[in-house]
């Protein structure tokens, strides 16, 4: 598919409000064949068939302007957002919710608060950042007390310096346990060498 002449994209979005739709969004760089018929069909639609705001119309501008300094807008009637990445489109088409000014600040708070959790709840630790996490936990409930902590894994105060090394935790002791450990470590080692 190519684009070939004039845009009417006033005819395509005025045939999409037609059914009285709970949201319309728009994917356009804003050039219209007829800007000011657009811009002027726009705010009528808003100001007399849709003053309640019942319909939410959302303008995606994928292009920045000529200048390169901002979005070309269908109207000022309609909040237009820039759509850099298109896996960001359901969370601009929520907030363009709030760009109309419909909504307070409470309920941006409300919205971005449960899309953290949403967030948060589909996330998933790897096994490793899982097995740091109990280690740290343990730290935290002894006190940050090596002796303590080792005591409560079950393994010793070297093994634990050593688990700490080998998951990326060593730089949370304090440099003189981590220099006695590692000196141990290396006369352990020397006396196994023939």
């Amino acid at each position: 598919m190519h684009p070939l002449g004039p845009t009417h994209l006033a005819e395509a979005v005025l045939d999409a409000l037609g059914g009285v739709p709970e949201r319309v969004v728009v994917v356009s760089d804003g050039h219209d064949s007829e800007p000011a018929l657009l811009a002027d069909t726009l705010l009528l639609w808003r100001q007399r068939l849709d003053p309640d705001r019942a319909t939410t119309l959302v303008h995606l501008n994928p292009v920045l302007d000529a200048a390169g300094t901002g979005l070309r807008t269908l109207s000022p009637a309609v909040p237009t957002i820039g759509l850099h990445d298109p896996a960001t489109l359901p969370s601009l088409v929520e907030l363009a919710r709030f760009r109309e000014g419909r909504l307070g600040l409470a309920d941006l708070r409300a919205h971005m608060d449960a899309a953290a959790a949403a967030y948060l709840s589909s996330f998933r630790l790897s096994p490793a950042q899982i097995r740091r996490g109990h280690l740290l936990r343990v730290l935290d409930e002894s006190g940050w007390r090596t002796d303590l902590a080792a005591r409560a894994l079950g393994t010793g105060h070297g093994d634990l310096v050593t688990r700490l090394e080998r998951t990326g935790l060593a730089y949370l002791l304090n440099p003189d346990v981590l220099l006695q450990h590692r000196s141990a470590r290396l006369r352990r080692i020397g006396r196994r060498t023939p």
